[in-house]
């Protein structure tokens, strides 16, 4: 079922951030946690059936919530269609259970499930290539689990949709709530900054846009020299909290009624030892009821530019920063940072472009938990066959004691299998 957005965009209200609501940590205000960790062997998980030429999990962001764990696979050497694939978790372990193809009649990759969110018996895929009306604009596929399969409930648009415009680059979902951004088309001399990040609404079964949170004043003008780094290029939501992230900043809305309101912008805590490029604070975040992860992948590390991620915590009203996590063994250019996610007192933060053994870039995901109230590096886990140019850890995932990984695509296609999962041991203390 195709929604017709536009008509609702119109009547949709614009923030506009007030400088008064700006704030900064200083970097050198909270504590860092590198502690000696364990080393841990992750699994590879494939699918009973493949297409010629499919590389499961190359280069995508996995997600996992409950008994359902979601991941792309796409086809490097042919402009042909992805899918995603749908496991379930059984006493055995996680088993195939579905495999999704786009809608989108054109024979091309349109990025269908390059980004997805689960919530209970809804699954969110992003599209950002996807053509609607003949535009490739992008879109956002809905579907419901039905007690038998995955079925597709509702196609979502972008309510000002242009081509290019990677509406569905990446979507977060709560509770009949989903939020994504749009990255736009190329400006010259770079990457023009997102026009906006949307939040839609579920009501009787269908999906209407209830606000549209335009990029603040102090981005539009910014320029970037890829389509990863502008507002909206991440976002999350947890019950009447949207984070949305920028170059460098992070954004926090809060919800009253139907209406949010840009609550307090996060600035990347900054340290000399930085990488030239910058900390690339806000890469990737997670959020989480009154705790937010942000990834900043070339921020000072053990070395410098080798990444972290900062916690921030939210008490009376006002997001602070509570702890600068670091790989304990991070090196120049790790990339850690580069994905993290979150779940109930466990982070997870990929470095793909970690050494294991010898072998360069072959990929890591660190794990931290709080243990006594503090956040502690519990695990290192690397690809149970490390081998140089794997880059696992380029995604990560991680939901109800399950850690999911996802790698790059080894440049000569020798590997069709880029998925990998570790099941978390209990918390002590």
């Amino acid at each position: 079922m195709r929604l017709d957005l536009n008509t609702l965009a119109a009547g949709a209200a614009m923030l506009v951030p007030s400088q008064s609501l700006i704030a900064q940590m200083p970097s050198g205000t909270s504590p860092v946690v590198a502690a000696a960790p364990g080393v841990a062997l992750a699994t590879r998980l494939t699918p009973p059936k493949r297409r010629a030429d499919e590389a499961i999990g190359a280069f995508s962001e996995p997600s996992v919530s409950g008994e359902w764990l979601t991941v792309r696979s796409a086809m490097p050497a042919q402009d042909a269609p992805g899918a995603l694939h749908i496991y379930r978790k059984s006493a055995k372990g996680w088993d195939h259970f579905q495999t999704l193809l786009s809608p989108d009649a054109r024979p091309v990759d349109d990025g269908f499930g390059w980004t997805t969110a689960i919530d209970g018996t809804t699954l969110a895929v992003g599209a950002p290539d996807y053509e609607l009306a003949g535009v490739r604009s992008g879109a956002v596929l809905v579907y419901r689990f039905n007690g038998k399969q995955w079925a597709l409930a509702a196609t979502i648009g972008s309510p000002d949709p242009v081509a290019n415009g990677y509406f569905g680059q990446n979507v977060a979902l709560d509770r009949g709530t989903l939020v994504t951004g749009e990255a736009r088309n190329a400006a010259p001399g770079g990457w023009a900054a997102n026009k906006a990040a949307y939040v839609f609404k579920e009501s009787g079964g269908k999906w209407g846009l209830q606000m549209t949170l335009p990029v603040p004043a102090e981005l539009a003008a910014m320029t970037f020299n890829d389509g990863s780094h502008g507002f909206g290029n991440h976002v999350d939501v947890d019950g009447n909290t949207v984070a949305v992230a920028a170059r460098d900043q992070v954004y926090l809305y809060g919800r009253r009624g139907n209406t949010w309101m840009l609550q307090q912008r996060l600035d990347a805590p900054r340290d000399p030892n930085d990488d030239k490029d910058g900390p690339g604070f806000g890469r990737s975040l997670d959020l989480e009821g009154d705790t937010l992860v942000v990834a900043a992948l070339l921020a000072s590390g053990k070395v410098p530019g080798a990444g972290a991620a900062f916690v921030y915590r939210r008490r009376g009203g006002q997001w602070r920063q509570e702890v600068r996590l670091m790989a304990s063994d991070g090196g120049k250019r790790d990339m850690f940072g580069h994905w993290v996610a979150l779940d109930k007192g466990t982070i997870v933060s990929g470095a793909f472009r970690h050494a294991v053994g010898g072998n360069r870039q072959v990929g890591a995901a660190y794990v931290f938990r709080q243990i006594k109230g503090a956040w502690t590096q519990t695990q290192k886990v690397v690809p149970s066959d490390p081998e140089q140019q794997l880059f696992t850890g380029y995604g990560v995932a991680v939901g109800d004691g399950t850690v999911v990984m996802t790698a790059g695509v080894k440049p000569d296609h020798s590997k069709s299998d880029y998925l990998w999962t570790f099941t978390l041991p209990p918390t002590k203390g």
